[in-house]
């Protein structure tokens, strides 16, 4: 089977950069004036991070970002400088030093139409996983959100 590998490696400032973006689009965001550094490490859920800083409104601040989290910063910042990345590739990332690999495949073989309900239907794993996590997304963003309202009424 034939498939298409790609590696994209990110250096610290590049993944700092994508993630205060990708922070500034979540409900919480970045104080304006910060003063901050990244901490990468790698664990058997993957890649994690965290933003460590201080500004004047809030003199000791940290942000923790888990592998799904660096993952969704990394495509948004290949979009915003028009680096190309396969949308059907199954998307890993890996801690190489001091840097983050984001590893792309994809699968160019034709998988054989199956027959096993008397029609032909052809399938694609790739498009079959994206429908089963659309449809669990909804549930996944209500989670968020009430976790979100709980702790903004508790401060």
């Amino acid at each position: 089977m034939p498939k298409e590998i790609h590696y994209f490696l990110f250096t610290r400032e590049e993944v700092f950069d994508a993630l205060v973006r990708f922070q500034a689009t979540r409900a919480e965001k970045l104080p304006h004036d910060a003063v901050a550094t990244i901490k990468l490490r790698s664990d058997k859920h993957g890649v994690s991070a965290m933003i460590v800083g201080k500004s004047k409104a809030k003199p000791g601040f940290s942000v923790d970002f888990d592998n799904a989290d660096i993952l969704g910063a990394l495509v948004l910042f290949c979009r915003n400088r028009r680096i190309p990345l396969a949308t059907r590739a199954s998307k890993r990332l890996e801690l190489v030093g001091d840097q983050i690999a984001l590893l792309t495949t994809l699968n160019l073989a034709a998988k054989a139409p199956s027959t096993d309900t008397g029609s032909i239907r052809y399938e694609d794993d790739d498009v079959e996983a994206r429908r089963q996590m659309v449809k669990e997304v909804p549930a996944v963003i209500a989670t968020a959100a009430a976790k979100a309202r709980k702790e903004a009424a508790s401060k």
